[in-house]
């Protein structure tokens, strides 16, 4: 293309100065006019293509959707840290004389077993120095007959003692000794520091011991809290009973720095009731 217009030019320059006098050759005539169709043939052509691939490309724009966007996805705000909720007890009212009923039937199903009691100490007290760790374990025959308590610290005994109707015997870890008694009756008044099942039951029946409502969950379970009323020489005690099985399972004197017990039953066997005696070591002497 860029020599046919160099040709052209040329052609105009000769025909331009020589105009006058000069008749350009008629051959050089048709080569210039065959050229110049020729030159203009092929722009048209070029032009053709070029036109149509615009109108198809603006066809395309056109008659084609817009390809949808897809949506901007839709994130849930980022939720805040929850705290985990105050831990708030659910209390359900509790018909009074249906649940005396219900604990007096249910202690009925208890009276051959042995009731273990425990509880940790750690304001110091008789046997621990405050800050100490002081397990106290308590057994009692529940027909209260039997009853043990022993004292570790850190699981190395302190104290253990037991009585019955036979022996009452009280081992002093602390010195390597134990004392030996003679037996006392059955619960006796001045060692009346735990309750019999039937205690209770006589404590609801008469009254002294009475339902108030619904108690604080007791090892994650609810609770039914029963209040004792006493003369001014007693002092007065909470008992909770599992409000499905509706027996004891923990109790506490209502005075200053008491400790509350949690209570277990256990069927009379024989491994069961040999912890209602307290074992004197061997190498213990007796203490005179």
């Amino acid at each position: 293309m860029v020599a046919d217009e160099q040709l052209l030019n040329e052609v105009r320059a000769v025909l331009h100065d020589e105009v006058a006098d000069v008749t350009a050759p008629a051959a050089l005539l048709s080569t210039v006019r065959a050229r110049v169709r020729r030159r203009r043939t092929r722009r048209w052509l070029v032009a053709v293509p070029v036109a149509a691939a615009v109108v198809a490309v603006l066809a395309v724009v056109v008659l084609t959707p817009p390809e949808e966007t897809p949506p901007t996805a839709q994130h849930s705000p980022t939720p805040t840290a929850q705290h985990p909720p105050t831990t708030t007890v659910e209390h359900h009212p509790v018909n009074l004389a249906h649940a005396a009923e219900r604990t007096a039937s249910a202690l009925d199903a208890v009276l051959d077993n042995v009731i273990y009691e425990s509880a940790t100490v750690t304001k110091g007290d008789k046997y621990s120095e405050p800050g100490q760790a002081a397990l106290y374990e308590r057994w009692l025959a529940a027909d209260g007959t039997t009853f043990r308590l022993r004292v570790t610290i850190d699981g190395d005994p302190v104290v253990d003692l037991s009585r019955d109707t036979v022996a009452d015997v009280f081992v002093d870890y602390s010195t390597g000794t134990y004392r030996a008694f003679p037996g006392v009756e059955p619960n006796a008044p001045e060692y009346d520091d735990v309750w019999t099942p039937a205690e209770i039951q006589e404590s609801l029946k008469n009254g002294t011991l009475t339902v108030v409502g619904p108690g604080d969950p007791v090892n994650g379970k609810p609770t039914i809290l029963l209040h004792r009323d006493t003369r001014k020489a007693e002092v007065p005690l909470n008992l909770w009973v599992d409000a499905e099985t509706y027996l004891p399972v923990r109790w506490e004197w209502e005075q200053a720095n008491s400790t509350p017990f949690d209570v277990t039953y256990l069927p009379p066997t024989p491994e069961n009731v040999a912890n209602l005696t307290a074992v004197i070591p061997p190498g213990f002497t007796e203490a005179k």
